[in-house]
């Protein structure tokens, strides 16, 4: 038996007519403003680093990506919902700092900046919901972060995307790998969490290392 008992994938019910084709507009809608299917202009942005500038640093960020996942372990394994926001995106981050250097804040986008937050704020609830109880009172031992996908930089932060985090459970040696987060905000030297996902730990695929 794999030391983590099977996890049952949650499938998504078949969507008819009308209503599917909502929930594809829905969709790509959200892939535009959560943190994933960044847009390729973001790396028009600039690629000196000034995006490093400590005074930029958003409050409760973590000082690296590896600090971020491990806090972001501890904080499931406990249970802790307030550490667990404490290193995401707050709305007032999102709103004033990061929404205005998207491109789905374009105007000629005209996508609403709070329908994008409460799109974001709504996926993460349910997120933690399903997963809290999938690592609550599990001896779990941090290894490393991995962000296999690019980085796109833009005026004042920059964003890892596909990110996994790679740990061991109980007296185990054996390595598994969860995306609790996809996307990671850099800023000022620090580190935040655009929303947690409904992920399920997998084995981890060494191969798979950049």
């Amino acid at each position: 038996m794999p030391v983590l008992p099977a996890l049952r994938h949650i499938r998504p019910s078949r969507v008819p007519g009308t209503a599917r084709v909502f929930a594809t507009i829905i969709l790509f809608a959200a892939m535009a403003v959560s943190g994933c299917g960044w847009s390729s202009d973001a790396t028009d942005g600039p690629t000196d680093g000034s995006y490093h500038d400590g005074s930029l640093r958003f409050d409760g960020s973590a000082p690296s990506l590896d600090a971020l996942g491990r806090e972001v372990l501890t904080s499931l394994s406990r249970a802790d919902t307030t550490r667990l926001e404490g290193y995401r995106l707050s709305e007032h981050e999102h709103n004033d700092v990061v929404w205005p250097e998207l491109p789905a804040s374009a105007p000629e986008v005209n996508f609403p900046m709070d329908y994008a937050w409460s799109n974001i704020e709504n996926r993460n609830r349910k997120g933690l919901v399903r997963i809290i109880p999938r690592f609550a009172d599990r001896a779990l031992a941090f290894r490393e972060v991995q962000c296999r996908g690019e980085t796109e930089r833009f005026v004042s932060f920059a964003v890892r995307t596909d990110c996994w985090v790679v740990f061991v459970t109980g007296d185990t040696l054996e390595e598994w790998e969860v995306q609790v987060f996809k996307d990671v905000l850099e800023r000022g030297d620090g580190f935040k969490v655009f929303r947690y996902y409904d992920a399920e730990p997998r084995r981890y695929r060494r191969e798979a290392r950049p």
